[in-house]
């Protein structure tokens, strides 16, 4: 037998360890975008950049639909921490013009939070006498990074 080549045995070997080590890199990535993983990835995962990206995805979001610090009633963040687990929880409170409707904007961050690996884990809409407001919960899995308040003065017929 040529000493160049493998025994059939460790040929068979090295396949399975690039199967498996393919199967954990896949796995692990899906992980990092938020999807569902087999495996629990949770302490390889920098959550604090990720709930950076996920405030910046919203941030961009908002402001390619004209909306602009003036806009901004109510900002801040903490630092959360759930056993080895540590993120950042931002908390920001908007107002929004009325000509788009609170669903365009719903749409828009759905879209760029997924990009960055989170997703909109619940929100609402609510109507009040003088603005309609939609509140949404984003995050990654089951932990919450960002609570966001879009409000939306109604609009005030002018009948004297």
């Amino acid at each position: 037998m040529d000493e160049n080549r493998g025994s059939p045995k460790s040929v068979i070997i090295g396949l399975l360890l690039i199967l498996i080590g393919g199967f954990l890199g896949l796995d692990f990535l899906r992980a990092r975008q938020g999807e569902e993983s087999l495996i629990s990835w949770s302490l390889l995962i920098n959550h604090e950049a990720v709930s950076r990206r996920i405030d910046s995805a919203i941030n961009e979001a908002l402001v390619q639909m004209g909306i602009s610090m003036k806009d901004l009633i109510l900002e801040y963040s903490e630092e959360k921490k759930d056993g080895k687990l540590k993120w950042i929880h931002f908390t920001k409170q908007v107002r929004v013009p009325t000509s788009r409707p609170l669903k365009e904007y719903y749409r828009a961050i759905e879209k760029a939070v997924k990009k960055v690996g989170g997703r909109v884990i619940s929100h609402r809409t609510l109507e009040e006498k003088k603005a309609r407001s939609l509140m949404m919960v984003v995050g990654m899995k089951s932990i919450i990074t960002c609570r966001l308040t879009l409000e939306q003065p109604k609009r005030v017929s002018s009948g004297n």
